[in-house]
C-alpha cells in the first residue's frame, strides 16, 4: 500500500498481472482503421459537402488494468474492443477533419496535401479524448491517407468556385500590383529628378572648383617654369665665367711653363690640318674640343698621354692617342716626369 491509501507503481504492476488473464491476456495492439465517406463543408460553399475518408492507425496500450475493465467491462476481448476503437476513432477524427476547414482554415480541396497538418491536429485533439473514453495509453496515433471524391457534386462545385476565387484573387493582386507599380515609378521619378538636380549641382560646383584648382596648378607651374629657368640660367652663365676663368689660367701655366722650360725642346708635330677639333675622355668624361697645338701643350704637361681615349670627327669609335695618325708622334720626345726623388748613383 502506498502513501495515503494510494496504491503504488509495485502494487498497480502486480494487480494488473493478476487480472491480465480475465482480458484474455492483451495489453495492447495495433490497429488500422478506415473511416468510410463522410461529408465535409467548406466556409465558401456550405450548400454542398464533399465526401472524404480517412485511412490510418493506431498503436495503444493498456497501462491501467482496473482502469480498462471499469470503462470497458469485465472479461472484454480483444476483438469486441477493436471494434469499440474503430468506432471511437471514426467519432473523433471526424470531427478534428470536418471542423479543420473552419478552425484552420484549410480548404476542403487541399486536404489531400495537408495530410501532416491534418495528422498533428489528430494527435493534438483526437487522442486524448480517445484515451479517457477508452481508459487506454495511446502510443501513436497517425492519418495515412486523406480520401477525397472528386467525383461528386460538391466537389465540382467546390471547385468551380475555387477557380473562380482564385482567377478574382489573381485579378486583385494583379491589380493591385499595378497600382503599387504605377505608385512606385512614380515615386522613383520624382526621387530621380531630385537626385538629377543634386547631382547636377554637385556637378557644377565640382566643375567650378576643378577649373580653380587648374589655374592655381597652372600659375604655380608656370611660377616654378619660371624660377627653373632663372636657376639654369645663373648656372650656364656661373659655368661660362668657371670655364673663362680655367681658359686664363689654363694659359697663364702655358705660358709659365714655356718659359720654364725654354731649354726642352718639344716634339715636331706632324704637318696636319690645323682645323682638325680632337676631344679626349678625362676621368671618364669629355673634355674639347682642342686644337692640334692645344693637344701638343696637353702632351707636354703629361695631362695627354699615349693611352688616352681621343676621338675627331670622322671616327667610328674612340681609340688610343697613340692610335691616331697626326697624334702617336706626339709622344716620341716627350720628357717623362720627373719621380718625387731622383735615384741616388
Amino acid at each position: 500500500m502506498g502513501i495515503f491509501g494510494f496504491k503504488s507503481s509495485k502494487n498497480n504492476k502486480e494487480q494488473n498481472e493478476a487480472v491480465a488473464p480475465q482480458n484474455n491476456g492483451f495489453s495492447g495492439g495495433h490497429l488500422k482503421f478506415a473511416i468510410p465517406y463522410f461529408d465535409v463543408f467548406d466556409p465558401r460553399l456550405t450548400d454542398y459537402g464533399v465526401p472524404v475518408a480517412v485511412h490510418g492507425s493506431v498503436v495503444y496500450a493498456v497501462e491501467d488494468q482496473e482502469l480498462f475493465r471499469r470503462i470497458n467491462g469485465e472479461g472484454c476481448a480483444e476483438e469486441a474492443f477493436n471494434q469499440k476503437l474503430k468506432s471511437t476513432l471514426a467519432k473523433y477524427i471526424k470531427g478534428v477533419v470536418s471542423n479543420a476547414p473552419y478552425e484552420e482554415q484549410i480548404p476542403v480541396v487541399q486536404l489531400e496535401r495537408k495530410i501532416m497538418s491534418l495528422s498533428d491536429l489528430v494527435q493534438m485533439k483526437a487522442r486524448p479524448q480517445i484515451e479517457n473514453v477508452l481508459g487506454i495509453r495511446v502510443l501513436s496515433l497517425d492519418i495515412s491517407n486523406i480520401i477525397i471524391d472528386k467525383d461528386s457534386k460538391g466537389y465540382v462545385e467546390l471547385r468551380s468556385l475555387t477557380a473562380d476565387l482564385e482567377k478574382e484573387n489573381v485579378l486583385a493582386k494583379h491589380s493591385a500590383s499595378l497600382s503599387n507599380f504605377n505608385l512606385h515609378n512614380t515615386l522613383q521619378e520624382d526621387q530621380l529628378k531630385v537626385q538629377s538636380s543634386l547631382e547636377l549641382d554637385s556637378l557644377k560646383r565640382k566643375h567650378e572648383l576643378e577649373l580653380g584648382q587648374q589655374e592655381e596648378a597652372q600659375r604655380i607651374q608656370l611660377e616654378n617654369q619660371k624660377e627653373t629657368m632663372r636657376i639654369q640660367r645663373e648656372e650656364m652663365q656661373r659655368a661660362a665665367r668657371l670655364q673663362t676663368e680655367q681658359t686664363f689660367l689654363e694659359a697663364h701655366r702655358l705660358d709659365v711653363s714655356e718659359g720654364l722650360s725654354a731649354t726642352a725642346q718639344p716634339p715636331q708635330l706632324p704637318k696636319e690640318d690645323p682645323d682638325v677639333q680632337y676631344y679626349i675622355g678625362v676621368n671618364g668624361r669629355q673634355a674639347g674640343p682642342f686644337g692640334i697645338e692645344q693637344m701638343k701643350n696637353l702632351a707636354t704637361r703629361g695631362q695627354l698621354t699615349a693611352n688616352t681615349y681621343v676621338w675627331t670627327p670622322g671616327m667610328e669609335n674612340w681609340k688610343h692617342a697613340r692610335e691616331i695618325t697626326g697624334l702617336a708622334d706626339l709622344f716620341s720626345g716627350i720628357i717623362p716626369p720627373m719621380p718625387p726623388k731622383l735615384p741616388s748613383d
